[in-house]
């Protein structure tokens, strides 16, 4: 009997005491403890079991570390990011975790941020739009608008460009979100954006004031023009008086047979009637001429189509006269044959009559001022040529004289304003510089001057 007792005690001992090892490091286990070990007693089924366990601990524990290191460097990376990181549940919108970067932005510190409802980092009067923004980023996968603020502890709502994504984390749904201050990019687009609406304001300005000053300059321009042509009004009057000189004495002649009729009986209805119509037709003759040189007075207030071979016809014919009297003959070369061509430009019809007016006077003056210096050229017939043709579809008029042509040293200078190389009282120096402008500056055509035999030349190219 005690015998039997014996060996049961030994056959539960050795079964029992493999167990009670297991249980106990079970219990280590729980605690945390992943360094037990359990003692292999025997290479029986209860050693397998035992080493089988060590195994499993083994490898339980070199799991833990590892997962104890991932989680260390993903706490490391998160506290060192140099933006702020919320995460937030995604059912409950409460936050369970921020960074240090976190506490930055928001002015509250992690362990008030932990239990927040993601909503109280938002300004309250945009607390709807930044949640349902969010719920349609969550469901849809829609973007997050990047137009986002945060409200700071102190009352400061900063502007942020924030990157979420919904992940799993402890077997739950969480949003793991990036905000990035944006303050001082958000300055300098308000500042770059202040400063665009002050250069458009600026361009708005200054296209206003170039404006004004385009019309200033348009009408000082006329007021030259007007200038130049009062310059040669002596010249118009007596022109004036010349062209009328001979139909007054035509007037004067009938007045004095009218009234030689009327003394001898001859005065009839039939007589009075010629006479009348003798001298109307003499005032009509007249009435034209005041109207020809009223209208090269006028400027032109807007370009229009003219025909070039017309107009230089016109000015040549009112002021032949003067030329004449002068000695010089104004060749108008092919001007006068018929010519198929069509001369027809857009431009200012009257100020391009002033040029030619311009160019044609300052030959004259030349010629006039060569005669007077030598002797031998007193009796020698001025002449100034005017054609008038195309070169490479282009429109040519040159005007060359017998005048002895322009200094080399002053040709250069001969399109600056109130330049003359005329005495005081025979020239201003306005007459070939607004020769110049109205070419080129309003009807965008070319003027250049060149010394030729005997002379200069002046072309218009158009």
């Amino acid at each position: 009997m005690i015998i039997t007792i014996y060996f049961t005690y030994l056959l539960t001992n050795r079964f029992s005491r493999p167990i009670v090892a297991l249980k106990d490091a079970a219990q280590e286990i729980q605690t945390g403890n992943l360094s037990v070990r359990v003692p292999v007693m025997s290479s029986d089924e209860a050693g397998v079991l035992a080493a089988a366990f060590n195994s499993m601990i083994a490898r339980i524990e070199v799991d833990t570390q590892v997962l104890k290191e991932s989680e260390q460097k993903y706490k490391t990376l998160i506290e060192t990011a140099n933006d702020a990181i919320f995460i937030a549940d995604v059912e409950t919108g409460i936050i369970i975790d921020a960074n240090k970067k976190a506490e930055c932005l928001s002015g509250i510190c992690r362990n008030e941020l932990i239990g927040l409802y993601q909503s109280a980092l938002y300004p309250p009067d945009k607390i709807d739009y930044y949640v349902e923004t969010f719920r349609r980023h969550v469901t849809n996968n829609e973007p997050i608008d990047n137009n986002i603020y945060v409200r700071h502890r102190d009352g400061r709502d900063i502007p942020v460009d924030i990157s979420a994504g919904v992940i799993e984390a402890g077997g739950r749904k969480v949003i793991f979100g990036i905000f990035r201050d944006i303050s001082s990019k958000k300055l300098i687009e308000d500042q770059l954006k202040e400063k665009t609406r002050q250069l458009q304001e600026i361009n708005k300005n200054l296209e206003a004031q170039v404006r004004i000053e385009i019309e200033n300059r348009r009408r000082q321009e006329q007021m030259l023009i007007q200038q130049s042509k009062m310059a040669s009004m002596g010249e118009v009057v007596a022109l004036i008086a010349h062209q009328w000189k001979q139909p007054l004495n035509a007037i004067a002649l009938t007045a004095q047979d009218l009234d030689d009729a009327f003394l001898y009986d001859e005065l009839d209805r039939d007589y009075l009637v010629d006479s009348k119509d003798a001298i109307l037709k003499q005032i009509d003759f007249m009435a034209k001429t005041i109207d020809g040189f009223r209208t090269f007075l006028r400027p032109s207030k807007e370009k229009a189509l003219f025909n070039v071979k017309d107009s230089i016809k016109e000015v040549v014919s009112m002021f032949s006269p003067l030329f004449k009297k002068n000695g010089i003959i104004l060749d108008l070369n092919q001007l006068d044959t018929e010519d198929s061509r069509s001369f027809n430009v857009l431009g200012y019809q009257n100020e391009f009559k002033q040029v030619i007016l311009n160019l044609i006077s300052n030959s004259r003056d030349a010629i006039v001022t060569k005669r007077a210096k030598e002797i031998n050229d007193t009796h020698k017939e001025g002449r100034i040529i005017i054609n008038l043709g195309e070169d490479r579809d282009k429109i040519v008029v040159s005007i060359s004289d017998n005048g002895g042509g322009i200094p080399e040293s002053l040709i250069d200078r001969i399109f600056e304003p109130y330049f003359t190389t005329k005495s005081a009282d025979n020239g201003t120096g306005i007459g070939l510089y607004m020769s110049k402008t109205i070419i080129e500056n309003n009807m965008n055509w070319k003027l250049t001057a060149r010394n030729i035999r005997d002379g200069a030349e002046f072309r218009i190219v158009m």
